[in-house]
């Protein structure tokens, strides 16, 4: 069972005096992981607390170019050959759009094998989210974990 507060709208000093919403923590769940039936939707996903999937997810939008309006918050995804096509003409655009949005970076669908592609390309281009695979370990892997050694 998925289990939430909702966030303090009304001034709350903490989320213990905050409303509860329907998914606070029940005993629904038994031993064995069987779930209540009405926390799953016709399709038998779970459903999410509307306020909590607010909370933690980004709204996403298909990129058009680089001045095409947008939030700081929206975020677009970019395939590792997206990013080199975007890049490669204009570095300079690539870099300020990232600065006014988030992007986010992943491998090719073609990477059947779990290899990586070199994710400096993204940095350098500004991107945020570098997604890799972290199923072996590859010269992309060794280079993001250079990259962020001195976070450990």
């Amino acid at each position: 069972i998925i289990k939430s507060n909702k966030l303090p709208s009304d001034g709350a000093a903490s989320l213990e005096d905050a409303p509860k919403s329907k998914y606070e923590e029940t005993d629904e769940t038994t031993s064995e992981g069987v779930e209540d039936e009405e926390d799953k939707d016709q399709a038998g996903n779970d459903k999410l607390d509307k306020d909590w999937s607010q909370l933690v997810g980004l709204p996403t939008f298909k990129f058009q170019h680089f001045s095409a309006p947008g939030k700081a918050y929206d975020i677009s995804s970019f395939s590792e050959s997206k990013i080199e096509k975007l890049s490669k003409p204009d570095p300079a655009a690539m870099v300020a759009y990232n600065r006014r949005q988030l992007s986010r970076v992943y491998p090719a669908g073609t990477r059947v094998d779990s290899s990586n592609y070199d994710p400096s390309l993204a940095w350098a281009a500004g991107c945020q989210l570098v997604a890799l695979n972290f199923q072996s370990c590859t010269e992309g892997l060794q280079i993001n974990r250079g990259r962020f050694l001195e976070n450990a």
